[in-house]
């Protein structure tokens, strides 16, 4: 296929371009280039995407792994490619995604299937799909050799600073060696263009342009910046996460580029009315090599651990390798010319090169196998930064096994894996621990080789603060003899005592974009196999849990008024009781969905809503209201695969006039990782957000704050109704609750209908304290003297509240119980 856009030509040519030498042609002179990872590959081309966007239709990606297992499309004959490369993703990979069904399909015909990771930053549960399929090799990018990072000054008349994380874009000028000085310029002066992507109408001679990150590629930035006198562009990111070395978008740059994150950004524009110079020392760049790019997404997988039955899906290790990214290479329609190629979309055919090469190794490796000696043989010692930055090691669900070493996995002769996922990788997943919880694991150990070995078993934490807990204990016997040509088992036992876990404090509304907030709660490291003879290889396999503190909560289901009722605890972890007016209930619920199906199932179970005084937080000291949502199912984040839609009708007519919606930080895209909950007006489209989801990360409970005065509309038409006022205590506001597919279809999973709520009219209220581990608290319901129309019939209990950051959990099923009132 005609490749106008260039990205399937930057990744055929990593994964098997042939080099050349320098010469001169009718263009005139050109440079060397070197060879792809395999250039003896055959390479196949299926175009599924846009050639003017990055957007890619769902049926042709599906006919092209198709078409690629079936070369000649005759079912009668078998022609499948070995190898099938996708740089390509959907954030926050779901199971029920058909592209990643198809990759696990394509994996069990024997095809080895290599996907990007994504380029979503250090987020949690962001890796994407199709590279969450347990039969796809997951790529995380590391930098290439010659990524370096400066330290950046500025200062103003107010203050000073370093900012130590500017990373130099490959793509543009190399500053010389003396040091570059300028007054910052952010956009025109008349506030237009801050985000570069125009002309600029100011001069900029002289100056350090700070551009913001997005709608227009890197280099156009550059090129602007270079036309209208700049010394130094600063890409600025507008949203959290790390700077990372960008792919080149075209032009001819002629001014230095690099990439600051966004709360140096910030720091910069805060001082820009006060005048802010920066300055540059390109003497003092310390190298990036070894470590994660900014950029590349995180996991773990999205959804809940099921291990069974020859299947493995959910809270698994992803990515599982890492490759260097931002290679240079062939430029589509060029004839000979070259440049860099950024992100997980040029790691991930580093790997695929690798693997053809392990293939021609030995062609009856199944692409399992293949996939386990990738990742057994990887570099283990990568960074998550720079050590200059004390950023540390990169978490296992940055990088998996590593950095990929295809010479190691090449001199290979034996391998280790995992029994039922057959992967190189020991994922144990998501845990609510009550106790003391054991979780088993088989170990497959293979000698390919004519000679017998025995390899020591060391199990190893990747942070020593982890092992220091003493909370999660990992055991494997001392070692292993596995005779020649044959495989031996072994069984590793993860036991974690709930007792000495950390209290858990993630709640992904506010901490979504948060990277040290997963690495804080999570625990990893690496079991390592030492071979008794220096003929064999050393075999890494990778292993983590996200383990939680839980409480176990069980009482009544229904109580009299002024009664109290008793609520025990078996847990490890207090439950934090937070009570809601009982509004809504479902009492049906539906199956899961199916993999490659498109179709995720949440399921409504229980609403309930509070009212609070707003004086001193929400405008004019209107009402603060909170709705609780509590579904049959877990999300493990707030951003997908679902959202609550609360529907209001503020004024009675029959018409909805607002939803209360959670929504990533953006609103309309999965990118920020932050999720908030959002008022829409439904006449206008606008919508705001006072407040953050409350989502304590694989969770069936969620709560939404807002303020009685985002429920206004006072620009209505008269033709309308005439202009809504805030709500006002007392008033009542019909209500519509419904669970949204947000990531596939937009369709409707389930609803609870008929409901009225009304601000501070809540007829009966939970008087509960927080309840001790091991111990009880008694709930008493009790009259308000309110009499309103609203549609309560109990209170909801939800045991996950915060309280000083801290949300430890409950079993699933056990998260919250709805008690109604009796006659």
């Amino acid at each position: 296929p005609i490749d106008i856009e260039g990205h399937g030509t930057h990744v055929a040519d990593i994964i098997g371009g042939l080099g050349y030498e320098a010469g001169v042609n009718a263009d005139g002179s050109y440079p060397a280039k070197g060879n792809g990872v395999a250039p003896g590959v055959q390479l196949y081309g299926f175009k599924a995407c846009a050639s003017f966007s990055s957007a890619c239709n769902g049926l042709a990606l599906l006919a092209s792994v198709d078409n690629a297992a079936d070369l000649d499309r005759n079912p009668a004959t078998v022609d499948p490619v070995d190898i099938i490369n996708m740089s390509l993703g959907s954030n926050y990979g779901q199971p029920e995604d058909d592209l990643t069904h198809f990759a696990n399909k394509a994996a069990e015909m024997g095809i080895i299937v290599v996907a990007s990771a994504g380029n979503s930053a250090n987020k949690p549960f962001i890796a994407g799909s199709p590279s969450i399929g347990d039969g796809v090799i997951s790529v995380a990018q590391t930098t290439v050799p010659s990524a370096t990072r400066y330290p950046l000054f500025y200062e103003s008349s107010a203050v000073s600073g370093t900012i130590d994380a500017a990373v130099f874009q490959n793509w543009s000028v190399a500053p010389g060696a003396t040091e570059i000085r300028g007054a910052v310029a952010y956009g025109n002066a008349n506030g237009t263009n801050r985000n570069g992507c125009d002309p600029y109408t100011d001069d900029m001679t002289d100056k350090v342009v700070l551009a913001d990150r997005g709608v227009c590629t890197f280099t156009l930035k550059a090129k602007n910046a270079s036309a209208a006198g700049a010394v130094l562009l600063l890409i600025g990111l507008v949203a959290p996460g790390d700077p990372f070395e960008g792919g080149f978008g075209g032009g001819s740059p002629t001014v230095p580029g690099y990439m600051i994150r966004q709360v140096d950004a910030n720091r910069i524009k805060s001082q820009l009315a006060v005048g802010v110079t920066a300055r540059l020392d390109p003497a003092n760049r310390p190298s990036l090599v070894g470590t994660v790019v900014g950029s590349s997404s995180r996991g773990p997988t999205m959804g809940q651990m099921f291990y069974g039955n020859a299947v493995m899906y959910g809270q698994m290790i992803k990515p599982e390798i890492g490759a260097p990214g931002a290679s240079v290479s062939a430029v589509a329609g060029s004839g000979t010319g070259t440049e860099a190629f950024g992100g997980t979309s040029g790691a991930s055919p580093m790997v695929a090169g690798a693997a053809a090469l392990i293939k021609n190794v030995n062609l009856f490796l199944s692409p399992q196998e293949i996939k386990t000696w990738l990742m057994n043989n990887a570099e283990t010692n990568i960074m998550n930064k720079p050590g200059l930055f004390g950023d540390g090691l990169a978490p296992i669900t940055r990088i998996g096994g590593g950095e990929v070493r295809v010479d190691r996995a090449a001199a290979a002769r034996a391998a280790a894996w995992e029994s039922v996922s057959q992967i190189g990788a020991l994922s144990f997943g998501f845990v609510d621990v009550t106790g003391v919880t054991k979780i088993k694991r088989t170990v497959v150990v293979k000698n390919y080789s004519d000679k017998a070995v025995t390899y020591a078993i060391t199990p190893t934490f990747r942070f020593a603060d982890d092992q220091a807990t003493g909370a999660v204990s990992v055991d494997a016997p001392p070692s292993i003899t596995v005779p020649k040509r044959s495989s031996k088992s072994f069984t590793v036992t993860l036991t974690i005592h709930g007792a000495l876990l950390r209290d858990w404090g993630m709640n992904l509304g506010p901490q979504g974009g948060d990277a040290t907030t997963l690495t804080t709660y999570e625990y990893d490291g690496y079991l390592v196999l030492t071979p008794n003879s220096g003929s064999f290889n050393n075999i890494n396999l990778p292993w983590h849990v996200l383990p939680r503190k839980a409480a176990s909560v069980t009482g009544v289901s229904s109580a009299k008024l002024n009664t109290p009722v008793m609520f025990t605890n078996k847990g490890v972890a207090t439950a934090q009781v937070d009570t809601y007016a009982l509004v809504g209930v479902n009492p049906f619920n539906l199956a899961s969905g199916y993999a490659g199906e498109g179709q995720p199932v949440t399921v409504l179970k229980n609403i309930g809503y509070i009212t609070y005084d707003g004086t001193g937080i929400c405008p004019g000291n209107t009402f603060l209201m909170q709705f609780a949502i509590h579904a049959y199912q877990r999300s493990t984040t707030p951003e997908t695969p679902y959202q609550a839609w609360v529907y209001i009708d503020a004024d009675r007519d029959g018409v909805f006039d607002f939803a209360v919606v959670n929504a990533d930080f953006t609103l309309n895209t999965l990118n920020d990782g932050r999720n908030l909950a959002w008022v829409v007006n439904l006449r206008t489209g606008s919508a705001n957000a006072f407040f953050f989801t409350d989502h304590g990360s694989n969770t069936a409970n969620m709560v939404l704050t807002i303020c009685g005065s985002q429920l206004s509309d006072p620009t209505r038409p008269a033709a309308l109704g005439g202009p809504i006022p805030a709500p006002s205590i007392g008033q009542p506001l019909d209500v519509l609750v419904q669970s949204e597919d947000n990531y596939f279809t937009g369709n409707v999973m389930s609803y609870i209908d008929g409901i009225v709520v009304v601000p501070g009219g809540e007829r009966y209220l939970g008087l509960i304290n927080d309840i001790p581990a091991g111990g009880s608290s008694l709930l008493t319901v009790v009259p308000t003297g309110v009499n309103s129309p609203v549609t309560q019939s109990g209170v909801l209990l939800m045991f996950d509240g915060t309280r000083g950051g801290i949300k430890n959990g409950n079993p699933d099923g056990k998260e919250a119980i709805a008690v109604k009132v009796q006659p």
